[in-house]
């Protein structure tokens, strides 16, 4: 399957040149123009990286030679489908002429995944995958996944634009369509800035569109188990009262039935009260036989709940089945001993 969805990205990626998202995002996610200090984004100062509001602009700046530093907006939410546009510029350094930055998408809450584009002062920009602190690069293997744009500028801010829905990615540079891709590794996440080893990223205004935030649907799916599972545990504990009724009557109609079946032929009441015997015997048999159908029927239903992994029901569904079946047998030894009284 991954190489499958690799081979999908390739193809998709490197032919698909119209846009491919036809999707409106209405609801503000978020919008932001730096015109002063809040705590919706990070500010910090270290000797390793920083993070400052300052003149209505957002700097993430790494100071080392090595690693990147990212920053992610104080939002609890993670989106799957959004409009993301924003305003940035990478500094002119001489220090460093290859530094790049951009705009991280789709970060993962365990801080070990996520989509990183970045653009650089030569009209290039590249999209790269992040997964437990290492880079693979996507859209192409040449010059470290660098492609060049003719929409991209130069000198001073660019804006960038990235509509997605689903799998589906279209980039703009400058208002202009650069292409679309597809990338199938994460369903969902949070998104940010980010600023390459000695590098700083500037940002001017961000906006951010979408509608709804994500779900998982492993927990609504879940849930559903928890409540189908809660079901069966009803109807069989039903099941386990209805087969305790069974077995009381039944005893009933042995201390009831005469064993001494010389009297019985000899007196016309005590017939007349082993035939009544001998029918409410064929009616528990009846009713006997429908529970035991039943109790197959919940049996069968338990063993698929099982395939899930709610433990603690399960154990409590097996546990009562085993009883069920083991009044079951007595049950069926009873009517077996009461049918030979009779016959006698």
């Amino acid at each position: 399957m991954k190489y499958l969805s690799l081979l999908l990205l390739l193809i998709l990626s490197k032919f698909t040149t119209g846009q491919i998202v036809n999707k409106r995002f209405e609801r503000t996610v978020l919008h932001d123009n730096f015109s002063y200090v809040s705590s919706r984004w990070e500010q910090r100062n270290t000797a390793t990286e920083s993070f400052i509001t300052s003149d209505n602009k957002y700097i993430v700046k790494r100071l080392k030679d090595s690693y990147f530093a990212i920053s992610l907006p104080n939002i609890s939410e993670e989106y799957a489908d959004f409009d993301l546009v924003a305003l940035i510029e990478v500094e002119q350094s001489k220090e460093n002429k290859n530094a790049s930055g951009g705009i991280v998408l789709k970060a993962q809450k365990s801080g070990d995944g996520a989509l990183i584009l970045e653009i650089n002062n030569n009209k290039e920009y590249r999209l790269r995958l992040m997964q437990k602190g290492k880079f693979i690069t996507l859209l192409s293997n040449d010059n470290e996944g660098w492609i060049k744009s003719g929409n991209l500028k130069k000198k001073g801010a660019n804006q960038v634009r990235i509509v997605t829905f689903g799998n589906e990615f279209d980039l703009y540079f400058n208002k202009q369509h650069e292409r679309s891709f597809v990338e199938t590794t994460f369903t969902a996440g949070k998104f940010g800035l980010f600023a390459n080893a000695q590098s700083t990223l500037i940002c001017t205004d961000i906006n951010i569109m979408a509608n709804e935030a994500y779900t998982e649907i492993n927990e609504n799916a879940d849930k559903t188990y928890t409540e189908l599972a809660q079901l069966f545990k009803t109807k069989i504990e039903k099941q386990q009262k209805d087969l305790d009724d069974l077995f009381r009557q039944l005893n009933e109609c042995r201390s009831n039935l005469m064993i001494d079946t010389s009297a019985m032929s000899s007196n016309k009441t005590l017939m007349d009260e082993n035939s009544r015997l001998k029918s409410r015997v064929n009616e528990l048999e009846t009713d006997l036989q429908k529970n035991k159908e039943r109790l197959s029927y919940l049996e069968s239903m338990k063993e698929d709940i099982e395939q899930n992994s709610n433990g603690d029901l399960i154990i409590n569904l097996t546990e009562l089945l085993a009883r069920e079946k083991e009044k079951n047998t007595e049950l069926q030894k009873e009517n077996e001993r009461l049918k030979k009284l009779l016959e006698n």
